[in-house]
């Protein structure tokens, strides 16, 4: 199967106040994976009836605890307009995200309806939904096996160096699994399917997608910990940094894009449609993933990004089904026995 590629959004985490993140931790009780409606809560061992209603409890009180959140929204906007005005400067208006936005093609119809989903803590709540909450229980369950964090005493300053780069190998990892394994692709290249980058292109993604992704997700967090108040440096950073590779800036950022981050420009080789750039560039914030790993391709110019045969971008219900039955088609064919 052909397959373009393409990193996967970062969203947002949580519960509670900015006053009480200094306090909280990330620990084995309460672990709060990206992109969760709110914090994983592990379900207790009982009796299957008892467990099952335990479980409709559960996803009743997830949906129930939902509740619109302005600060998310306001430095969503924040991120986003940092990022437009940034690609405005480097690009100028013609041909800029800002642009392609204005255009309002189906492409960029798409990303802005996922980008609202995201922004007001919607994409999460149907994600959930969608999985009938599976997903998100089981990370609690696996959670609630965890004893402590690893390196308990480490300073704070190093520990989040290390939770940065295992995070971003995390990335590296379940991005790569995504494309190389048939019919998860299928839900990946919803991401793919975009035509044009607009920026809102980084919230572009299934929702199935984004449930798996939390067993991913977690693994970090599980094994170092790390305190609320960096964690939220931790995903901005992360969060600006993949607005700005899906910009119309088509910079290779020069030795630095090919050594230490990934530029624009690699990013645009790992969309590209061209056969020859499928499966490169996996890397969310650090390139060295792919050259250690042998999947690196220089930033060059690309014609044009999407995936071969596209059956996206019909709409987000439309395109949530077809993902799905794409899937189910593939892993069907995978375990039937050969005739």
């Amino acid at each position: 199967m052909d397959r373009s590629r393409g990193p996967d959004r970062g969203s947002q985490a949580a519960q509670g106040g900015s006053g009480s993140m200094g306090a909280r931790c990330f620990d084995t009780r309460t672990v709060v994976s990206l992109g969760a409606v709110g914090v994983a809560r592990p379900l207790p061992t009982t009796r299957m009836s008892d467990f099952l209603q335990k479980y409709v409890d559960f996803v009743r009180g997830v949906v129930l605890d939902y509740e619109f959140d302005p600060d998310h929204l306001l430095m969503s906007l924040g991120m986003v307009a940092l990022v437009l005005l940034i690609d405005l400067a480097y690009t100028g208006f013609r041909g800029s995200a800002l642009d392609r936005i204005l255009v309002f093609d189906r492409s960029a119809r798409m990303d802005l309806v996922y980008y609202l989903l995201d922004a007001f803590k919607l994409f999460s709540l149907v994600s959930f939904l969608v999985t009938f909450g599976v997903c998100y229980a089981l990370v609690g369950l696996v959670q609630g096996l965890w004893s402590e964090p690893l390196l308990p005493m480490v300073n704070e300053h190093v520990k989040f160096v290390l939770v940065f780069l295992l995070s971003d190998l995390k990335n590296y990892v379940r991005h790569y699994v995504f494309h190389r394994v048939d019919f998860l692709w299928n839900l990946h290249a919803v991401h793919h399917s975009a035509t044009s980058f607009t920026v809102f292109t980084t919230s572009r993604g299934h929702f199935i997608e984004l449930e798996i992704s939390r067993f991913f997700d977690v693994l970090p967090l599980m094994l170092l910990g790390l305190p609320l108040h960096t964690y939220f440096l931790l995903r901005f950073i992360v969060q600006v940094q993949q607005l700005i590779i899906h910009s119309s800036i088509a910079s290779d950022w020069g030795w630095i894009g090919r050594y230490v981050l990934v530029s624009p420009a690699a990013h645009r080789v790992h969309h590209s449609i061209e056969e020859r750039h499928f499966n490169r560039n996996y890397a969310s914030i650090f390139i060295f993933w792919d050259r250690l790993f042998g999947t690196y391709h220089k930033a060059e110019k690309v014609a044009a990004i999407g995936i071969p045969a596209d059956p996206y971008n019909r709409g987000i219900v439309r395109d949530t089904v077809t993902a799905v039955r794409l899937s189910l088609g593939t892993l069907y064919r995978r375990l039937s026995p050969r005739r």
